[in-house]
């Protein structure tokens, strides 16, 4: 599976998510990409 890329993503950086009507930490976070980044798990198609 390809996982695609783009620094936009880290625009999307809320401290919340609401979850069966509890806030919790998102699960989808800047955090995680540069993670996956590191690791080489993720290819960068930033344009």
């Amino acid at each position: 599976m390809k996982t695609l890329y783009s620094p936009d993503h880290a625009l999307r950086a809320v401290t919340t998510e609401l979850d069966g009507g509890i806030l919790i930490e998102p699960h989808e976070r800047p955090s995680r990409a540069e993670t996956s980044i590191a690791q080489g798990t993720w290819e960068d198609r930033a344009a």
